[in-house]
């Protein structure tokens, strides 16, 4: 019961998120996950991003190579996914650095688990640079007043200056929202048919 109302919340949350656009799940065969890049019209944090993703059935994607962060990039590399202000700033994606972790760039983690082996920051960065909080979450980005580009940045989630509209998700199960969407209305059904 309390997992089917998280659920709901989740989709709630996905609901009264303003969407511009949420592109078909495409799969990369490099490692055969699927991939769905969302655009949103205000700015969004890391956590929503990351609660919308997992209402999806997914996470934020999790990079682990070259190739994957190519693909992942040419899914998003168009103007609704970015910000362009003082810096150029691109979709979050499923990596954060606890607390604990060795300022500026020790500890980084991706969301499911994965070995944070593989990077490709903007030049300079991590730097942990914004205060108060400092800058635990990761975002694509073109750095300052640079074009779109498969380059990273370290940023802290409610920074006004680095506005992030969207995010991609990432699930190892083909088109995943509809499985949930039948599960949920599933349940639903079930519910009203024992009271």
């Amino acid at each position: 019961m309390i997992r089917t109302f998280k659920s709901l919340i989740c989709l709630a949350t996905i609901a009264c998120t303003p969407l511009v656009a949420i592109a078909d799940w495409i799969q990369w065969p490099g490692n055969g996950h699927y991939y769905q890049p969302v655009a949103v019209t205000q700015s969004i944090t890391w956590d929503d991003a990351s609660t919308a993703a997992q209402a999806a059935g997914g996470y934020l994607a999790t990079i682990t190579s070259a190739g994957e962060n190519s693909f992942v990039f040419s899914l998003i590399d168009s103007d609704p996914y970015w910000y362009f202000g003082s810096y150029t700033s691109g979709p979050w994606i499923g990596g954060w650095q606890p607390t604990s972790g060795p300022e500026p760039d020790g500890g980084w983690e991706w969301v499911t688990g994965e070995a944070f082996t593989f990077t490709n920051w903007v030049m300079g960065e991590p730097n942990d640079d914004w205060n108060p909080g400092g800058e635990d979450y990761l975002q694509y980005a073109g750095g300052w007043s640079g074009p779109r580009a498969d380059t990273w940045n370290d940023l802290n989630q409610f920074q006004t200056t680095h506005l992030v509209l969207g995010y991609v998700i990432e699930s190892s199960i083909p088109e995943p929202v509809t499985g949930l969407y039948m599960l949920c209305g599933s349940l639903l059904l079930i519910r009203k048919k024992t009271r």
